[in-house]
């Protein structure tokens, strides 16, 4: 099954040590260090772009499906399953740069 997100929104699959101790055991969302304000992971799927009012014009997505991302920890509020995979939904300004 592929999913494709629409207008502003990016599929992210985050990184393991977010979410696994080193001993292997799942952390619960509620019991992570919310002290970090950041998070990081890789683009599974993304929009192609969308159109902005102000602008009069189309925005286009200046990333693409691979790139690893630092993304803020508060957007990780929209957690799903996809494939047996968590993934998280993010809108395009919640992504804070691509680590190169």
């Amino acid at each position: 099954m592929s999913f494709r997100p629409l207008r502003d929104k990016i599929l992210v699959r985050p990184d393991e040590h977010d979410r696994v101790s080193r001993g292997g055991i799942h952390i619960p969302e509620t019991a992570r260090d919310m002290k970090r304000a950041t998070c990081t992971g890789v683009i599974v799927s993304l929009a192609d772009g969308w159109s902005c009012p102000h602008c009069q014009g189309e925005l286009r997505m200046e990333l693409k499906a691979g790139d690893r991302v630092v993304y803020a920890r508060h957007a990780t509020r929209n957690e799903r399953t996809l494939e047996g995979d968590v993934v998280h939904m993010l809108r395009y300004e919640h992504i804070l740069g691509v680590i190169e």
